[in-house]
């Protein structure tokens, strides 16, 4: 068991967190950082062999809007596992022996945490995130076979409206054949009955977003998407679906350029910070051979 005694608090335990909610709540009543550093003073509240929490550090802990108990207990919530872990830290290091392995870890884990602090900070400062669309476009020509969907995508047109809505056949067949013309009175149309209007006649969807607006689900998408240029209607005891289906593509088909195109900058950019990355740490290398800091014994 851990070491009771190592716990020490400045003040009883009960009485000193119901000061501790109503020192945060006055806290919280000001907006200067300033100012509640100046009446915290790094007062501590409780010691745990040798290490302290301080007031400030539980000052914004309670949310806005708790009281009583539940403030209470959010807060030897809190302390309670603070303090767990540290006496649960100093058992262990007294129960087991100085490991070298245990030590190159730590050793390894922190250079490498401050070598990817230095290259992230680099790749900020110098590195472009711009990427052109000549070199997307260059990509997707060379390896577009590889780019393979793995949701359905369509574009088209979908309403939702309610059963009892004025001229449904005459939606559904403007819908039927949405030109220019039917475009606009589709659009009329929508602003004035219906509960749900996506245009995306010029846009890639995957099947799984159309979906979520569907008033029944589909659980086979390729049967539904089986021709372009048709309409699907379907409805419920509320609301009509109908949804046009300008084109469509299946899982497993080549993504188009468009829907492809974020993807693309994704992994030209990854690739572009691999190659800085590679390139300064060969400079870095070549700079200290060429200034005697690299020396080989013979």
């Amino acid at each position: 068991m851990a070491d009771v005694s190592k716990v020490r608090t400045f003040e009883p335990n009960m009485e000193k967190i119901r000061y501790l909610f109503l020192f945060c709540s006055v806290l919280l009543s000001f907006s200067s950082c300033r100012y509640i550093q100046k009446q915290v003073g790094g007062k501590p509240y409780v010691e745990v062999a040798g290490h302290y929490l301080y007031y400030e550090d539980l000052a914004n802990l309670v949310p806005m809007g708790i009281t009583g108990e539940d403030s209470v207990q959010i807060i030897e919530r809190f302390v309670q596992r603070w303090a767990t872990d540290i006496l649960v830290y100093e058992k262990a290091k007294q129960n087991v022996a100085k490991n070298e392995e245990i030590e190159r870890l730590v050793d390894a884990y922190r250079k490498s945490l401050i070598m990817h602090e230095y290259e992230q900070r680099l790749v900020g400062e110098r590195l472009s995130k711009e990427i052109s669309e000549q070199e997307t476009m260059q990509f997707y020509n060379q390896y577009a076979s590889s780019l393979k969907l793995t949701d359905e995508l369509l574009q088209g047109i979908l309403i939702a409206v309610p059963n009892e809505a004025p001229h449904l056949n005459n939606l559904k067949k403007w819908m039927n054949n949405p030109d220019s013309v039917n475009i606009e009175k589709i659009e009329k149309y929508a602003l004035q009955n219906a509960s749900n209007y996506q245009f995306f006649m010029d846009e890639w969807k995957t099947f799984a977003d159309i979906q979520k607006s569907l008033v029944k689900p589909v659980q086979h998408p390729s049967q539904l998407l089986s021709t372009a240029g048709s309409t699907i209607v379907m409805n419920d005891s509320v609301t009509t679906n109908i949804l046009y289906i300008k084109q469509f593509l299946l899982t497993g088909q080549q993504k188009p350029y468009e829907y492809a195109k974020e993807e693309i900058k994704e992994i030209l950019l990854n690739r572009r910070k691999i190659e800085f990355l590679q390139q300064l740490e060969t400079a870095i290398y070549n700079d200290a051979l060429q200034g005697g800091e690299i020396i080989y014994y013979q």
